[in-house]
């Protein structure tokens, strides 16, 4: 009699309920019920069936949860700006247009993937005079990866005047 078993779950399964049934009413059976918080990966899980007689027999039922493949964004912000269009999980290019005196600029991520290789993200970046252009790469888990690019736009200076004024002869 088999007594090892396989399942395999979609990433957006994060928790399963085993049942197990003895074939007769005089056994009884331990280490089924629902089990919580499934990360990707495979973990196997023991049910144990103890006879009348005291005979003990147990399977292994291993549970595989699926890597995402959303390699999308939930958020996207900057700390300067606005982003234009709108953020959008599936929009990936956004222009910012900020005044000539920001140069630290902080864009931060939210990813749509809980999985613990996708990470949230607070980047830093200077802002050059003119056309910055930053792109953000989200991974998912199954190695799909979507690209945001987000060009920021420092103004020109505004002021017309000049520094020195010199008048030779």
């Amino acid at each position: 009699e088999e007594s090892t078993y396989t399942v395999e779950v979609e990433n957006n399964v994060p928790s399963i309920t085993l049942t197990a049934t003895p074939n007769n009413d005089e056994a009884t059976a331990t280490g089924d019920g629902l089990k919580e918080n499934l990360q990707v990966g495979s973990y196997p899980f023991t049910i144990t069936v103890t006879a009348g007689n005291g005979n003990v027999k147990a399977y292994t039922v291993t549970v595989t949860r699926k890597a995402s493949s959303d390699a999308t964004l939930s958020n996207l912000t900057v700390s300067t700006g606005t982003l234009s269009p709108a953020f959008s999980s599936e929009e990936t290019t956004y222009t910012v247009e900020v005044d000539n005196n920001v140069t630290p600029m902080t864009l931060t991520t939210k990813t749509n993937n809980d999985e613990p290789t996708a990470t949230d993200a607070v980047i830093k970046e200077n802002v050059q005079g003119g056309s910055n252009t930053f792109t953000i790469k989200e991974n998912a888990g199954k190695g799909n990866v979507k690209d945001y690019t987000v060009t920021v736009t420092r103004k020109g200076r505004k002021e017309a005047t000049v520094r020195n004024v010199t008048v030779s002869t």
